[in-house]
């Protein structure tokens, strides 16, 4: 559980410089979870989809890096297929004390995107479909025409009603939200 009162500077500071930029960024329940719509980057299969992306804050933000959850699905080596949960250890990588919310969407995410780690993927056959890049590039177009348009919603959850549904699904024994590691 994420006391307000563990709160310090650095999470008001980067929730408000996401929220100010030019990213469609909404508070949930808490300062500590956030709904992001993402585009995916430029010069990959991934360029014409939007998805919805949830991010939750832990007490130890920025120290430690936050948890990331695509809402519609997305096909991807170190993304859940059926969760949306971004690998843990991939995130962990890339985040140091130094990163914001807007390295996590304007670095981090965009070269996930263009340059997956397939070294231990949650998406076993996203793994190994790269070792075909055209083939691979042409599942990750099917899947954002599919999921990721804004004429196509279908398999987007519920991404700001209700942190419930999301995060029962990741939730520990304290009743925080866990991220699936794939290190």
């Amino acid at each position: 559980m994420f006391s307000p009162s563990k709160w310090k500077w650095p999470i008001h500071d980067h929730v408000r410089k996401l929220m100010a930029s030019d990213h469609d960024a909404t508070i949930l329940e808490q300062l500590n979870e956030l709904h992001v719509t993402f585009y995916g980057p430029k010069g990959t299969p991934y360029w014409t989809g939007v998805w919805d992306v949830r991010v939750d804050l832990p007490e130890q933000y920025p120290r430690q890096s936050p948890a990331v959850r695509f809402l519609n699905k997305i096909y991807h080596p170190n993304i859940d297929l059926e969760s949306g949960a971004v690998c843990e250890s991939a995130v962990k990588r890339a985040w140091n004390v130094s990163s914001d919310l807007l390295d996590l969407f304007d670095r981090l995410l965009p070269q996930l995107l263009a340059h997956p780690a397939p070294i231990v993927p949650l998406n076993q056959e996203a793994a190994i479909m790269r070792r075909w890049p055209q083939e691979y590039d042409e599942r990750v177009r099917e899947y954002v025409v599919m999921f990721a348009t804004p004429e196509n919603p279908k398999g987007r959850n519920n991404a700001s009603s209700g942190s419930d549904s999301i995060a029962s699904t990741l939730s520990d024994e304290d009743g925080g939200t866990t991220t699936p590691s794939c290190s």
